[in-house]
């Protein structure tokens, strides 16, 4: 006796249940629907296993099993009444089957032979639901076998508890050929019988269709004559609306209404549409608002690509990366000082990190503009994320320091001194002079002083005014020696305008050292006089000294004006009288 035939040794036997049929399409629903669906997956995977495996296969076993198991718990639940289409089994109008591809859908093979509807009745017997699937087994190998069709094969089976209803099949256009003998449809069943088809006792019913042949007579009859064609040309309105329509305003709409319908196809199983065909398009449409810089419908393609979860994705974050915002950024910041609130909408939904995003865009925008619109866009952010920001500045480049320094600054204030104190001694003068402008109006604690006192040296003079400045108005008295040798430092420039705030800020801070050391520039005056001799450093010295004196109540303030007055030239003597004036009017003295 010979043995079974086996499968080769390095072949797997396949399970019914495995992830090698998982591109069928299983469908949620009622019981009788989940049921249904899985019993037709079973029966369609059991007759395309016949294709692969021989009769004697331990394969087919598994199949067969699976199939007895899965139709018997469907007609449980009641018979399986289903209306076949296309590529669909519909079950109390719920799909239970979809497989759009032909050379796998069990509904396609049936459709085609003319089958629309299929009755399977829960008391079948194995033996029925084996020779069904022998049918169907034969019409998986091709129509251009010379076996009858479908509905032949079923009359000829004398199915009791399967019924079938049909008419003439078709045969689609690419599988007709010279050769084959077929215009248009199988021969089973022909297509002048109408009604029903009554087989004898112990065979299927089969019901047949077709029009009378005089369903389109008599022509109806034409009450009022027809009026001759005549032009008439669109009002207004329609032509301004079909403008519209044709016009480039109305594609934006238009894009975002094609990406929400291919969406839409994308995620219902029944339909063929793939994510692949949907990503070029929500690409093009991207590319697309970003050239136009249209941030407003940006937004709006965001909300459609996160309906599609994760399949675009990808695409949904190119849509507020770094280099698309630095694009927008640079084309609204044209456009006027704020930025558009649709942008800021935008940013708000990018999810990730803004920050990380922002700062580079802040850092390498050139436009004073865009640099502008990218801190009103990190405004809302820096706070939680100041020492971020601080780390970033330590790796930056001059100007990156200056834009940091002022959005920390406006966002996190405390942060901003740190920044200051770490950098007020950088070789860049602008920094140093953005970091001077921070310390001025931080509060007044020994480390924000001291780095002021030490600013009073730098080589740029705006610099130093920002210092003086912030010193007098803390009143710090340790500064007043720094004031009196930054006046007396040699050959160190010093203008007109410096050196009257030196002397009037000596005067704010320490009125006893500057008494004192205006009396001393004063007396060295008197004797440069008598030899007759002044230096340009002297003249500073006696400018210094007269601004301070005016800031100094007393008569020792009074005496030692106007013996600087006294020794000094005609155009300094002029300032000193000015003093003279502004100080009685401020003391009220005569």
């Amino acid at each position: 006796m010979q043995e079974p035939a086996r499968p080769p040794p390095d072949e797997e036997l396949l399970d019914p249940h495995s992830p090698e049929e998982d591109d069928d399409v299983a469908l949620d629903g009622s019981p009788q629907v989940s049921a249904a669906n899985a019993a037709l997956l079973a029966l369609a995977r059991a007759a395309r296993s016949f294709l692969i495996y021989d009769a004697s296969n331990n394969a087919i076993r598994s199949f067969l099993e699976a199939l007895r198991e899965k139709m018997m718990a469907a007609l449980a639940l009641g018979p399986l009444a289903l209306a076949i289409r296309p590529f669909e089994m519909v079950l109390h109008r719920e799909v239970v089957y979809v497989e759009r591809r032909r050379d796998r859908s069990l509904a396609f093979r049936l459709f085609r032979d003319g089958v629309r509807g299929l009755v399977i009745k829960p008391a079948i017997p194995w033996e029925e639901l084996l020779k069904l699937l022998e049918i169907l087994s034969i019409r998986y190998t091709g129509v251009r076998q010379q076996e009858d069709d479908v509905v032949t094969l079923l009359w000829k089976a004398g199915f009791d508890f399967i019924e079938i209803e049909a008419i003439e099949g078709f045969v689609p256009d690419e599988e007709t050929t010279p050769e084959s003998g077929e215009e248009g449809g199988h021969g089973a069943i022909g297509g002048g019988v109408s009604g029903s088809a009554e087989p004898g006792e112990g065979h299927a019913r089969i019901e047949l269709a077709e029009m009378p042949r005089d369903w389109d007579r008599p022509f109806p009859t034409i009450r009022r004559a027809p009026l001759p064609l005549a032009w008439s040309p669109p009002s207004e309105a329609e032509l301004e609306r079909i403008a519209h329509e044709c016009s480039s305003q109305a594609l934006p709409a238009d894009a975002l209404r094609l990406v929400s319908e291919m969406v839409r196809l994308a995620t219902d199983p029944r339909d063929p549409t793939t994510w692949d065909e949907v990503k070029p398009l929500a690409e093009e449409v991207r590319d697309f608002f970003l050239a136009d810089g249209q941030v407003g419908n940006l937004v709006a393609l965001l909300d459609l690509l996160g309906a599609a979860g994760p399949e675009l994705a990808r695409i949904r974050a190119s849509v507020v990366s770094e280099q698309a915002l630095r694009r927008i950024i640079h084309r609204t910041s044209r456009g006027g000082q704020e930025v558009p609130e649709e942008l800021r909408e935008l940013v708000r939904r990018m999810g990730g990190d803004p920050v990380a995003v922002l700062v580079p865009i802040l850092l390498q925008e050139e436009s004073d503009a865009g640099r502008r619109h990218a801190r009103q866009l990190l405004l809302p952010y820096v706070a939680e994320r100041a020492k971020d920001v601080l780390a970033r500045m330590r790796e930056a480049r001059a100007d990156g320091i200056r834009e940091l320094l002022r959005l920390l600054q406006e966002a996190a204030p405390e942060t901003a001194i740190d920044a200051a104190l770490e950098h007020c001694q950088h070789p860049d003068l602008d920094v140093v002079f953005e970091c001077a402008r921070v310390l001025e109006r931080a509060p007044s604690n020994e480390s924000n002083n001291s780095a002021l006192i030490k600013l009073l040296s730098s080589p740029a003079e705006a610099v130093r005014v920002v210092a003086i400045a912030g010193l007098v108005a803390r009143k710090e008295q340790r500064a007043a020696p720094s004031f009196v040798q930054r006046a007396e430092k040699p050959k160190a420039p010093l203008s007109e305008s410096e050196a009257e705030l030196l002397g009037a800020g000596l005067a704010r801070i320490s009125q006893r050292i500057a008494l004192k050391t205006f009396e001393r520039w004063v007396q060295s005056g008197a004797l440069l006089d008598r030899v007759g001799f002044t230096t340009e450093s002297q003249a500073l010295h006696l400018r210094m000294a007269m601004a301070g004196l005016g800031q100094i109540p007393g008569e020792t303030a009074e005496l030692l004006l106007k013996a600087a007055i006294a020794r000094t030239t005609d155009e300094l003597r002029a300032f000193g009288r000015q003093t003279q004036v502004r100080r009685r009017r401020l003391f009220r003295e005569t």
